[in-house]
């Protein structure tokens, strides 16, 4: 049936679906990085220990993990549009429910679908970009993922300040979030048409060459493996210092913790604006020296993040960790079809490095909580300054050469 995008031509269609995608994007960081700034008050309202903070971090990764996993089936059940929509209205009614939570454990129940709802429309939409547009419209994805990321704590601190109360900054993003869905739900029609657009190309291409599938066996070298190690180690480096970093700058460095929270907002923006930056050399420099280049200023950073100082320094640490993380998510995704694998290594490669990020937010800050309860917060900069050493010889290892299997067998 004809619908109103199709009197668009394919090229605005294309342009318009990459607005929508990058507004989807933004809805998926929303929620992502509320707690960063918000658990300590919370933990507070719940009379639980700090380190319960990584339970949250734990069954959001763990849900969402599941539902990544599954997303190709859904996808090809309810289509990419469908998905964004239902995803926005399940992450806003999760959200609402977290702000009504009388306890912890009914906290955590909420937690369950909000990481469901993440996980799926995120691995969708990652293949999606991937498959359809640059390594720049990769890496401005997430940055638009940033944005969210960015807001969400920000909004978070304005409450918390002009209001007192956490609950109302859950209130105010699970309410934009449902608005979001019912806009996504009104651009079904133009998702539906840009698929009917891919089958007529694919149709055109099937007729040209007979190769239209993934080939050859999976071959599973030592640098297949430490590209997966590298995402482990990134989300553990990105997702630790996000949710600790309040804690750190309060507990360890002695900051008052309105500004802590505004540093934190801060970090996930330097993140945001790396990536921005990022868009406009991605293509020129290559995915594999900007990740390079990215994993020497981590290291730089999280040396800095080790010296026992207040003041000034421990927030400009934490500010260039989130810069100088901004390339390597997007760059090793985009990066993934192009190392010379064959068909079928290359999409083993993709869903292992998502399965590994969500691995790695499950795993690390958990323990950076542990032992910063229990011990002291000073662990932050050590687990930081571990993990980047260790990522930074991995990114030496597969940034400037490959020896992969040829393409097909």
């Amino acid at each position: 049936m004809p619908n109103f995008f199709d009197r668009i031509s394919p090229a605005r269609r294309k342009l318009l679906l990459l607005g929508i995608i990058y507004l989807g994007y933004i809805s998926l960081g929303l929620p992502d990085k509320i707690l960063d700034a918000a658990w300590i008050p919370m933990s507070e309202t719940f009379s639980v220990p700090l380190r319960y903070g990584g339970f949250i971090a734990t069954v959001l990764a763990l849900c969402s993990s599941v539902s990544a996993s599954a997303s190709g089936l859904i996808l090809r059940k309810l289509g990419t549009g469908r998905l964004l929509a239902v995803c926005g209205a399940v992450t806003g009614l999760s959200l609402v429910g977290c702000g009504f939570s009388p306890v912890f454990a009914v906290l955590l129940a909420c937690a369950i679908p909000l990481g469901f709802g993440q996980g799926a429309i995120d691995t969708g939409m990652n293949f999606y970009v991937s498959k359809h547009y640059s390594s720049r419209d990769m890496s401005w994805l997430h940055c638009c993922w940033g944005v969210g990321a960015t807001l969400g704590p920000l909004i978070a601190s304005v409450f918390l300040q002009s209001t007192g109360s956490w609950r109302s900054a859950y209130f105010a993003i699970g309410t934009t979030q449902i608005l979001l869905a019912v806009f996504f739900c009104s651009t079904i029609g133009l998702w539906d048409r840009a698929r009917r657009d891919e089958e007529a190309e694919n149709r055109e291409a099937a007729a040209a060459s007979s190769i239209d599938k993934l080939e050859g066996k999976c071959r599973f070298s030592l640098d297949f493996w430490l590209c997966v190690l590298i995402f482990f180690l990134y989300c553990g480096i990105e997702a630790g210092a996000g949710l600790w970093g309040c804690a750190f700058l309060t507990r360890a460095r002695g900051m008052d913790l309105h500004a802590a929270q505004y540093v934190v907002t801060a970090y996930w923006g330097m993140l945001t604006a790396g990536r921005f930056l990022l868009g406009f050399t991605a293509d020129r420099l290559g995915n594999r020296l900007l990740s390079t280049l990215s994993g020497a200023g981590i290291l730089l950073a999280s040396a800095l993040l080790l010296v026992p100082t207040g003041g000034f320094l421990p927030s400009a640490a934490l500010l260039l960790v989130g810069f100088a993380l901004a390339p390597i998510y997007p760059c090793l995704m985009h990066e993934a079809t192009r190392r010379g694998f064959n068909d079928a290594t290359a999409a083993a490669l993709t869903g292992m490095q998502g399965a590994a990020s969500m691995v790695g937010i499950m795993i690390v800050p958990p323990l950076i909580g542990y032992a910063g309860d229990l011990i002291s917060m000073e662990a932050l900069p050590v687990f930081v300054a571990v993990q980047a050493l260790i990522m930074f010889a991995a990114l030496l290892k597969t940034g400037y050469r490959s020896s992969p299997p040829p393409r097909n067998d």
